[in-house]
């Protein structure tokens, strides 16, 4: 799936990419992934292993009780490895440039981006589509 997601020549393309890696290299429950505004991710690099990663703050989860929220570090892949939320995120980040911090980091899309957070339920099906 994310080989065939992997040319991300439209807007929808480019979010269902970054959803699905994120998704399944960070372990997050779709209800998590969904509330992400676009202030909770940040990429960064790490200087001694000259790689980049993904810092995600999660702001609360169901097993969060005192809602304290947490980071979730996801890491770079090998450049050939389609599945790479790094680079995924990082190209919808470049395609949604213009949002602000408390915008939806994955937001819905009616024709044209209506700025409003995904359900997870929307989260189950970018990620279970078939090609």
């Amino acid at each position: 799936m994310a080989e065939s997601l992997a040319d991300g020549s439209s807007l929808y393309e480019l979010r269902d990419r970054a959803i699905f890696s994120l998704g399944w290299l960070s372990a997050l429950r779709r209800s998590n992934i969904a509330a992400l505004r676009r202030r909770d991710v940040a990429i960064k690099r790490d200087d001694l292993k000259h790689t980049r990663y993904l810092e995600i703050f999660v702001v609360t989860s169901k097993t969060d009780q005192e809602r304290r929220g947490r980071y979730v570090i996801v890491n770079e892949l090998a450049t050939d490895e389609p599945l790479c939320a790094v680079r995924a995120v990082g190209d919808w980040l470049a395609a949604i440039e213009n949002r602000d911090g408390e915008s939806p980091l994955f937001p819905t899309f009616a024709g044209r981006s209506s700025g409003g957070h995904l359900t997870d339920r929307a989260i189950d099906g970018a990620t279970s589509r078939a090609p």
